[in-house]
């Protein structure tokens, strides 16, 4: 017989491999901290439509598939008195780069083997042409005619497409912007016209699955509703055209309704970030109005849709049309706070004549929102000061601009007017911004004339909108916060226009944690309320409750109410206060609450004669980030344990000749959790655990004898053990460090101190060979033995541990998280002298926190 022993390289290897797995662990947690924490500071930092790499391209404007159609034409004024002749046979095709430093741009068109490297000077606007064969024409087939833009430093990036007076304009997105999930928008046609709305897609990458679902038949005979998919390289432009045949639709009624040729609400989507183009190759806005223009607009993915919009009215012009889009089922619409419209994915509303007058349009969730002009004749007719009859506004064409949610602003814009003043072009901007950051405002580095420019308030929101008449040129406009800038032109018989930039930031990660608002208006013997959920976070109100009223009325209005009713979503509501008898004292308590659950609680007081008010907020917490409360959580605890002995040969009152080895389990336990933060991303967090040691000890006779076995008729090894089975039951106490990476991840440090509640081990002496032995006591291989008590085992234990961890709010006060980590014990289970016993585990945790 000879002694097995573990020879000191062996144990050195197997004590190393757990200890190097901590390490491995405590590596990938800092890795991730050091690769996550980038994608978190890039949702700070605003994404803007500047870039260094762009894909564009230029479709079909009027009437390019039918020539003789095209030429020579004679332009009047409004007062039939001849102008100019112009010449639609020659697309005109343009760009106006813009960069704070001087960089090089170069351009490149693959299937027209054009290449071209030049200048921006920092600054300036670069305008360009582009070869009109690049013009994508016809549709249904792929095409390698996208124009690719890059640049060495970040640039901005304008396109105009022009045939003759049928022009339009779009902001161009730089590839970081790109997505792969669009809406179209555009505008519908008379049946029968030759002229369409249609769309185009860029591919940015090879081998991009895109696939469409037409909401309109197209050309090409492709149903409406019915995907279909197209397979693009990089560089290739498919372009789709509606059929200029009418469809139909039947209406909730069951009867059929006539659906004129349009492409809006058309899905878009790819495997790799494309970009999508949007318009009409000459557009009647309203239908039948004249004259035609064409539209033209990159349209933002969806994940850069916003839910807050503020439309100006376009100078010179007595009305405009605008279409909202959306993404998801039972979107509602609100325009100035009234409920217009609920919208399904992909459906569309309209408004074909907002008259003379600025908008604020919000949605309950991301939509995407175009505003149009209305064509030359669009408008109300008038006389001027010679007594001629004026039919509409007589200025000016369609065009079309996509409208930045409020969300997106940024605080500077550079541009160039897209046109020269040939043909008495007039240029105009559009400004939309906070009413108390008027005084910051700079056009061209000059503070902003707002006694010309005269600002007007857009409904009851904090926004206002400035119309400023510009001339021909390059222009910059900043301000202390962000603001919204659009340019447009009109000439007689045509028009341009487009935002001049925004942020693409994801905009559902954007959280409403502010109360909604009450502002107190004083009138005569009254008070007039307005009470507000209408900033670029807020998803609206939910509802409005007068708590308690004495001496004190509500209205609406002129009409008395018990209790305001409102649609859920609603921005703002306005309401009226006025003592039931003018020299008696009252008071109302009024609560208001937005979607987000944030509370408002208004107490007015009336002492006979003045109104005095009183407002609580009471914000739903981020239990995310939360610096001023306490969680507390509970979860349970799967883990699978790891235990190495070396020359341990006594446990308890059991000793072998040879060692004990070990077998490790699987035990599962249950925490308790507290946390409070410190910081805005750093918390405290103290932890309560109970979880069990699982463990099998088996000790091996290192003395061997040779016994007949019947069965095999040969001479086999005889062998024993002792095995032990302890329990351990631990209750475990931590505390530690958390950090935040972002809203979704987070990781943690704990110290672990362990208490050993009990140290007994059920005992047995085992048959190891050969297997047909058994024990005349017990009929078995195995002979138990009375329980014995793990004495060199240590009641305290200290240990270190270290993960990564998960979590997603579910409900304003409640949070999921689940958590991976390592835990490691810092020293021998056993007293000096036993040997060595060392402890390591890997853990998964899942469970809830709330608030207190």
């Amino acid at each position: 017989m000879t002694k097995n022993t573990f020879t000191p390289i062996h144990f050195i290897h197997k004590s190393l491999k757990y200890k190097f797995l901590l390490i491995i662990l405590y590596l990938c947690c800092i890795v991730s901290t050091t690769t996550i924490l980038p994608a978190q500071i890039a949702k700070t930092v605003k994404k803007t439509s500047e870039g260094t790499e762009f894909w564009v391209c230029f479709q079909e404007n009027s009437w390019h598939h039918a020539l003789e159609r095209v030429g020579k034409m004679k332009l009047t004024d409004q007062r039939g008195q001849e102008m100019y002749v112009e010449d639609r046979s020659i697309s005109n095709f343009e760009l106006f780069l813009s960069s704070d430093t001087t960089t090089r741009v170069r351009i490149e068109i693959v299937g027209l083997r054009y290449k071209l490297d030049t200048l921006v000077i920092g600054g300036s606007v670069r305008r360009l042409k582009i070869p009109s064969s690049a013009e994508v024409t016809g549709d249904g087939t792929l095409q390698p005619n996208a124009v690719r833009i890059t640049s060495d430093s970040p640039i901005s990036v304008t396109c105009l497409n022009e045939r003759g007076s049928s022009t339009d304009s779009y902001l161009a997105l730089p590839s970081k912007a790109l997505g792969l999930e669009y809406y179209t928008i555009s505008y519908h046609s008379t049946p029968t016209n030759d002229l369409v709305p249609h769309m185009a897609i860029v591919a940015t990458k090879d081998s991009t699955i895109v696939k469409i679902t037409p909401s309109f038949i197209t050309s090409r005979n492709r149903p409406a509703g019915v995907p279909f998919t197209v397979i693009m390289n990089k560089g290739d432009v498919y372009q789709i055209a509606a059929s200029n045949m009418q469809g139909y639709t039947k209406t909730e009624r069951g009867t059929d309704s006539i659906i004129n040729p349009d492409i809006s609400g058309t899905r878009v989507q790819a495997t790799k970030p494309v970009a999508v183009f949007s318009g009409h190759q000459c557009a009647d806005i309203p239908m039948r109005v004249p004259f035609c223009n064409y539209l033209v607009e990159q349209v933002p993915p969806v994940n850069s849709w916003g839910m807050h919009f503020i439309l100006g009215k376009f100078a010179k012009r007595s009305s405009y049309a605008y279409r909202v889009i959306a993404a998801t089922n039972n979107t509602k619409i609100f325009e100035n706070s009234v409920l217009v419209k609920e919208l399904q994915a992909g459906q569309m509303y309209e408004n074909s004549s907002a008259g003379p007058r600025n908008i604020m349009l919000t949605a309950s969730s991301p939509v995407l929102v175009a505003q149009f002009s209305h064509g030359y004749l669009g408008g109300v007719s008038r006389t001027d000061g010679k007594s001629t009859y004026i039919r509409g506004d007589s200025i000016g064409d369609p065009m079309m601009l996509v409208v930045s949610p409020t969300q997106q602003f940024l605080r500077e814009y550079r541009f160039a007017t897209p046109k020269t003043s040939f043909t008495n072009w007039r240029h105009f901007i559009n400004i939309v911004i906070p009413s108390s950051a008027i005084g910051s405002l700079r056009l061209n580095g000059r503070v902003l004339d707002t006694v010309r420019n005269y600002p007007e308030f857009v409904g009851l929101s904090s926004y206002v909108c400035i119309q400023a008449d510009i001339p021909f040129g390059v222009h910059t406009v900043k301000a202390d916060v962000p603001f919204g800038l659009y340019s447009y032109g009109f000439a007689t018989n045509d028009a341009y226009g487009n935002m001049i930039g925004q942020g693409f930031d994801e905009i559902e990660e954007i959280r409403d944690s502010l109360p909604p608002t009450f502002e107190r208006r004083n009138l005569d013997k009254k008070i007039n309320l307005v009470i507000r959920d209408d900033k670029s976070t807020d998803k609206g109100l939910q509802s409005i409750r007068i708590i308690s009223a004495v001496g004190l009325a509500a209205m609406y209005g002129n009409n008395y109410i018990d209790q305001p009713s409102i649609n859920p979503g609603t921005p703002q509501y306005t309401m009226f206060v006025r003592p039931l008898n003018g020299f008696v004292k009252g008071k109302m308590e009024i609560e208001a609450k937005d979607l987000a659950g944030n509370i408002s609680t208004y107490t007015l007081d009336y002492d006979g004669t003045n109104f005095l008010g009183a407002l609580e907020e009471k914000p739903v917490p981020d239990l995310s980030k939360i610096t001023e409360t306490w969680l507390w959580g509970s979860y349970v605890i799967a883990s699978s344990q790891y235990h190495t002995l070396n020359n341990v040969q006594t446990i308890g009152s059991t000793s072998v000749t040879g060692q004990f080895e070990a077998e490790s389990g699987s035990p599962l336990g249950l925490g308790f959790r507290f946390n409070k933060y410190v910081g805005s991303s750093f918390s405290v967090s103290l932890k309560a655990e109970y979880l069990p040691c699982s463990i099998v000890l088996r000790g091996r006779d290192s003395l061997l004898k040779r016994v007949y076995d019947s069965v095999t008729n040969q001479y086999l090894n005889y062998q024993e053990a002792f095995v032990l089975q302890p329990t351990l039951p631990m209750i475990s106490f931590s505390a530690g460090l958390e950090y935040q990476l972002n809203q979704l991840l987070y990781t943690f440090v704990d110290i672990q101190s362990s208490i050993i509640l009990s140290k007994s081990a059920e005992s047995y002496r085992q048959i190891e060979s050969p297997l047909s032995y058994a024990y005349a006591q017990s009929g078995t291989r195995e002979l138990p033995i009375s329980n014995t008590g793990l004495d060199q085992v240590k009641m305290l234990l200290l240990s270190a541990n270290a993960g990564i961890g998960i979590q997603k709010k579910i409900h304003p006060h409640l949070v999921l998280f689940g958590e991976t980590s390592f835990n490691y014990t810092l020293h021998s289970l056993l007293q000096n002298g036993y040997g060595e016993w060392n402890y390591s585990s890997l853990r998964f945790s899942l469970g809830f926190k709330t608030s207190f």
